[in-house]
């Protein structure tokens, strides 16, 4: 965008281009959100543009330091460092951030991106003598959804005792259909089946 309209479009209902207004809606009112959430904690918002380039956005912001405490209750217990979970989702972003994640909690994840596949690894990581610790089952999946992955892993013996935890953007994805599962919390003392896991 020229640099006549670098400032322009942080202002309420102001676009830099009208005509994309027609084609793909808009208020012109986003960037100037954006600039009061930015002063708001004591920085500035910028843009870089050049016509025929595009554009790269810039912004500072002041953040205070975490609670110790808090970085501690976000920490898995230490009796979990090293243990091998399984991650099941179709989805390859939520893939990335979830073996991140356990990664950095000192876990040790095995990620895939099918019912099929998760089958396999739980049962060669079984006759390896390593079996996984945990596995987390995206609810809904192509072909084979995590209930039917969980459903298989209870009925074979080599995999049947790893605890499950299915992910789901709802709050509780299909309860009935997790609570008749084999060693679902409904059925056991020492419930091997969760459904606490957000999955979003």
């Amino acid at each position: 965008m020229p640099a006549e309209k670098h400032r322009l479009i942080f202002k309420s209902f102001e676009q830099a281009d009208q005509s994309t207004t027609r084609v793909c809606g808009g208020t012109g009112l986003g960037l100037a959100i954006v600039e009061k959430l930015v002063t708001v904690m004591g920085g500035n918002i910028w843009v870089e543009s050049e016509v025929g380039q595009g554009s790269i956005f810039h912004f500072t912001a002041q953040f205070g330091l975490q609670d110790p405490s808090m970085r501690r209750a976000l920490s898995p217990p230490s009796e979990w460092q090293g243990l091998g979970v399984l991650v099941v989702d179709d989805d390859v972003t939520q893939l990335e951030i979830l073996h991140e994640t356990l990664r950095i909690w000192g876990l040790q994840p095995t990620v895939v991106d099918n019912g099929w596949a998760a089958l396999a690894a739980l049962k060669k990581a079984s006759h390896d003598g390593r079996p996984f610790g945990l596995a987390l089952l995206d609810v809904r999946m192509p072909s084979m959804d995590g209930f039917a992955v969980a459903e298989q892993i209870r009925t074979d013996h080599r995999t049947s005792a790893c605890p499950l935890v299915m992910m789901s953007c709802a709050s509780l994805p299909d309860d009935d259909r997790c609570k008749s599962l084999p060693g679902s919390a409904s059925r056991s003392s020492k419930p091997s089946f969760s459904t606490a896991w957000p999955r979003c």
